[in-house]
């Protein structure tokens, strides 16, 4: 019933060995998610903004982020759709600005409010980017000139030189030519 000196060595040795083996093994699983974990996972996020839903693909990042906070493929995605939602802003704003001014006034307290929140829109945006460039494994393929119903020349319509105008031509003699 009661173990010897030797007994008690041996299971202390074999309890230390166990410790040690659990240790090792938890340090190489603690590493976070693997490259084809991540592409699993934000695949949602990423697909989304592929098909340009902008809203569907920050909704998506957002998601994941709060599970996996540092997923950097959902991190792009979430700076991009900020990155788009921020600037459509400050095209809504500038048009405010033109009228306001054609108008004969500018609302300064309107224009500090817009510029400030433009500010701090792109203040995150720079902190997803800051923390996707840890990764040294993350890519995103995108294709901007597949995404419909955006205005890209700005003319206010959405229209067939929008679609267009990101189209590349490839030409008879085999050279690249941009529309």
């Amino acid at each position: 019933m009661f173990a010897t000196c030797g007994d008690e060595e041996a299971a202390l040795k074999h309890l230390r060995y166990f410790l040690l083996t659990k240790v090792v093994f938890l340090a190489g699983c603690g590493g976070g998610p693997t490259l084809a974990q991540r592409q699993v996972e934000s695949a949602p996020a990423v697909h989304a903004l592929q098909d340009g839903q902008f809203d569907d693909a920050l909704s998506q990042s957002n998601t994941i982020l709060e599970k996996q906070p540092q997923t950097p493929e959902a991190l792009l995605v979430r700076a991009i759709t900020r990155y788009r939602t921020t600037v459509n802003q400050l095209v809504l704003d500038g048009r405010t600005l033109a009228m306001g001014l054609d108008a004969g006034g500018i609302n300064q307290r309107y224009l500090s409010a817009a510029a400030k929140q433009a500010e701090a829109d792109l203040a995150l945006v720079d902190r997803d980017l800051a923390e996707a460039q840890k990764s040294t494994d993350v890519s995103l393929e995108l294709c901007l000139a597949c995404w419909k119903g955006i205005d890209w020349n700005g003319d206010g319509r959405v229209n067939h030189r929008d679609e267009l105008l990101l189209q590349i031509e490839v030409a008879a003699d085999a050279g690249l030519s941009i529309r």
